[in-house]
């Protein structure tokens, strides 16, 4: 059947031309599409075995951080912005925790956020209200006439 990542004969040849395998060393001719891939993908390598080296750090006390944790959880920025709010943020702006169904992290990193002070809620917790109908005739202060 051969090899499934390389579908055509050219393609094996091109990977035979490029990648040669000896004493575990790997030579990449560095002008091929293959050479470039490995390259790209040993960069994202590198970057998570940085990444994951800093957290095994923090845990050799036995605890990870909550900002690597955070961090690792919903990216930088999400993160920044969530350690930037104040207390009276945390208590009074709700963040919702979303995404496909199955073990994801969702219910864990809710429990360490309110663990944290954060105002958080999983959709399944809630009851989701959409109103698109355009009002005919808006009322400025309608909450004073319903009971």
């Amino acid at each position: 059947m051969g090899d499934p990542w390389f579908k055509t004969q050219e393609m094996r040849a091109e990977r035979d031309r490029t990648v040669k395998i000896s004493c575990n060393e790997v030579c990449i001719k560095a002008d091929s599409y293959i050479a470039k891939e490995i390259k790209y993908q040993t960069a994202l390598l590198h970057h998570i075995f940085n990444r994951l080296n800093e957290i095994s750090l923090s845990e050799e006390k036995g605890n990870i951080s909550f900002t690597n944790y955070l961090i690792s959880m919903v990216g930088q920025e999400k993160a920044k912005e969530i350690l930037s709010m104040t207390q009276q943020e945390k208590e009074n702006r709700l963040i919702i925790i979303t995404g496909r169904q199955g073990p994801t992290g969702k219910s864990a990193l809710k429990r360490i956020l309110r663990k944290h002070g954060y105002w958080v809620l999983e959709p399944c917790e809630c009851v989701e209200v959409v109103l698109n109908k355009e009002l005919q005739q808006p009322i400025p202060d309608f909450t004073c006439l319903v009971d």
